[in-house]
Order: C-alpha cells, then structure tokens, then sequence
C-alpha cells in the first residue's frame, strides 16, 4: 500500500462500530495490516467477554421474580376493610358539607352587615329635625322662639301664639 492511501489507526468510535459489526472494507484491510489496532480491539473485545460472563453469573444466582401487585394481608381482615371504606365516606360526605357551613356563615356575615348598615341610615333620618327634602328651607326660615318674625324680642303675647 502507498503512502497515501495509508488509514491511521481507528479511533474509538469506529473501534465501538467494529465491536457492533459495523465496519467498512477499509477498516477491515488496515485491522488486517494495523497490530496495534488489532491489540486494541482485542483487548476491548475481552473487557466486553468478561462483562458478558459476569452478568450471566449473577443472573443465574438470583431467579427472576415477578412483580405481582397485590393488597397487604392485612387488608383481607374485613374490619380493616369496612373501617377503611367508613372513614372514606366520612371525608367524601363531610368535606362538602364544611364547605357549604362555610359559605353560609360568610353570606349570614354579609345579611347582618347590611342589616346594621340599614339601621344607621334609618337611625340618621330620624335624628334629623325636618325631611333631607326639607333642609333647605328650614335653613332659609331658621328662627327661634325667643325672637319675633321682626327681629325684635318677642313678647309674651307672641310667645303664647
């Protein structure tokens, strides 16, 4: 072979791809005329044999175990059992009634605010001397009793009036 047609050695992946019988006729003459490449290939081919024989070793020491999905023996007792299934039905039965306690003792919360709302505005119209519809003419003729429609002090007469 010339010197220019010469392959350098294998480099690891095209190594792996002739341990996986993937290899080309070019890589097959240079493994033919390469020692070092056939050393190297040897030597992982024996790493890969003793990999091989070590997982058969332990294989055949442990028997293959299904896996089976089974309960517990301790749910085959029938207590367990009903006392499982009651307390799932509490949860199932109890949850939505805490949940519609809870709505309605917010919607009773907001009736007596409202309610309390209500009596203040009531409590404030009653508080007042004449109708809100009124005020501005009240506040037009104010006058107290202790003076006359004509400014002056009233008299005894006109009080009596």
């Amino acid at each position: 072979m010339s010197e220019e047609k010469k392959m350098s050695h294998l480099s690891p992946e095209q190594i792996s791809a002739w341990l996986a019988d993937l290899r080309t006729p070019e890589q097959a003459r240079h493994v033919e005329e390469c020692a070092a490449c056939q050393a190297e290939i040897s030597r992982r081919e024996d790493t890969l044999a003793l990999f091989r024989d070590a997982v058969h070793a332990v294989s055949d020491r442990r028997p293959v175990r299904a896996i089976v999905w089974s309960t517990p023996k301790r749910w085959h007792q029938p207590m367990l059992r009903w006392a499982a299934g009651a307390a799932l039905a509490a949860l199932m039965l109890g949850a939505p009634v805490m949940y519609w306690n809870k709505q309605t003792q917010l919607r009773d919360a907001e009736r007596t605010r409202q309610d309390i709302a209500l009596l203040d505005s009531v409590n404030r119209e009653l508080d007042r001397s004449v109708p809100q519809s009124l005020e501005p003419l009240d506040k037009l003729v104010a006058w107290s009793p202790a003076t006359s429609p004509t400014g002056t002090a009233a008299t005894e007469s006109e009080r009596k009036q």
